[in-house]
């Protein structure tokens, strides 16, 4: 297993000298306003729980959309505050999306387009232009965060996160000085569908430029790094080398990888091993509160895509 020290040892010397962004929709802490007064608080979610621990040993810059309704209130004039807040290690760098932007961005193209046709689920996407638009502007919004960070940098790493972002990578390296080198990256994090299916999209062409602008592109499985080259091939008209998986584009090489994301197991276990959840395990296995052999606990969110159990 890959520890947060293999991960820092391995970003020293492949990215010496380089600064290190990782940048996604979704903030790592939020600012949140309580009757205690602000409280910090972690999101659900695999993506900030797989990456805080890498930034926490990694150090560098964090872009995300700011969410909390304390967010504003605890930065600096750069939009900026340092993170975990008990023990900072790393940049937190809010971007601020109004809340049409976050209706057309988020709630619309990311969840009522993207998710339903990568997930290739008995859903109809919606195809808006209307939300197409937030999209292009909240990338914008992104890409001028991640310029703002860079500026006056020779080099930097971008890790850009998930199917939120899909035109930034582009923006990010067209809003590049000459004597700037940026090694850009992408982790999509859902599926990537089968040629046939992503080319509904009116849009397809325009999202597959956007992330070739990467140098390297990520996925869970095998499978979608077939389905991205194979969409980029019957789309764009480029035939990819779907045994190294690699395809040249604008001049450029662009590598697809499987990077199968895992989980902070040392963390969870730890948590797991607490003797308040051994008591409530016990608690909750008396016949008296429970009376069947087996139980099944889910901790999905309602989704179409997930399972409840």
């Amino acid at each position: 297993m890959v520890s947060a020290k293999d991960v820092q040892e391995l970003v020293k010397s492949k990215l010496k000298g380089y600064k290190f962004l990782i940048v996604s929709n979704r903030e790592p802490y939020i600012h949140m306003h309580t009757p205690d007064g602000v409280q910090v608080k972690t999101p659900a979610g695999g993506l900030t729980a797989a990456l805080d621990p890498l930034m926490q040993a990694t150090g560098g810059t964090w872009v995300a959309g700011g969410s909390g309704d304390a967010d504003r209130k605890n930065v600096d004039k750069q939009n900026r505050c340092r993170v975990p807040p008990s023990n900072p290690k790393y940049v937190l760098k809010r971007v601020w999306m109004s809340k049409g932007e976050v209706d057309k961005f988020y709630f619309g193209f990311s969840n009522q387009t993207l998710w339903p046709l990568c997930h290739n689920v008995f859903k109809e996407p919606i195809f808006d232009e209307s939300f197409w638009s937030g999209y292009k502007h909240t990338n914008a919004l992104y890409a001028e965060a991640i310029r703002q960070e860079t500026r006056g940098i020779d080099k930097a790493f971008i890790w850009f996160h998930d199917y939120h972002l899909g035109l930034a990578p582009k923006m990010v390296r067209n809003g590049a000085t000459k004597k700037q080198k940026l090694v850009l990256a992408h982790f999509w994090h859902i599926p990537w569908p089968a040629w046939d299916t992503f080319t509904l999209l009116p849009w397809g062409k325009e999202i597959l430029d956007g992330m070739l602008a990467n140098d390297l592109i990520g996925f869970h499985l095998p499978s979608y790094c077939i389905n991205f080259l194979a969409s980029v091939e019957k789309v764009l008209g480029i035939k990819p080398d779907y045994r190294v998986l690699n395809v040249k584009y604008k001049g450029r090489t662009i590598h697809v990888r499987p990077f199968p994301i895992s989980v902070d197991f040392d963390t969870i276990d730890k948590l797991a091993r607490k003797p308040g959840v051994a008591r409530e395990i016990k608690r909750v296995r008396a016949p008296q509160y429970i009376p069947y052999k087996y139980i099944g606990v889910g901790v999905d969110r309602i989704d179409y895509t997930k399972g409840i159990l």
